[in-house]
């Protein structure tokens, strides 16, 4: 299911977060394993493609539920538009996710015109 995050032009919170599932055997989402340790680079893409942010440090925000995050820096979010996230995910195993790997899961990110 696509996840959606507004922000205001240069907010810089709340931080963007994304759980990694996949499916066990019976065919039931679960949490992936192993990722306590694993190297998180996030990546932000214009409507175009062009990438806005290129392999930032993300970090790991819980193991054990295997969520991903990445907070935002000054600059990240100056430009009103529409983008597209993802995260690159090394294991310490070196085994590498990118997430959302499916189009259907798309992370889109909103940055809106202050209003103030």
């Amino acid at each position: 299911m696509a996840q959606t995050m507004n922000l205001q032009v240069d907010a810089t919170y709340p931080s963007i977060k994304l759980k990694l599932e996949e499916r066990d055997t019976d065919g039931n989402w679960i949490a992936v394993p192993g990722i306590t340790g694993a190297t998180v680079l996030f990546y932000m893409e214009d409507d175009c493609g062009k990438k806005v942010i290129d392999g930032a440090a993300g970090a790991v925000h819980d193991a054990d539920l295997a969520i991903v995050r990445y907070d935002w820096a000054t600059g990240d979010t100056d430009t009103a538009g529409s983008y597209i996230g993802y995260f690159h995910i090394t294991l310490t195993s070196g085994k590498i996710l990118i997430e959302p790997s499916r189009p259907r899961d798309q992370l889109y990110i909103g940055i809106a015109e202050s209003g103030v």
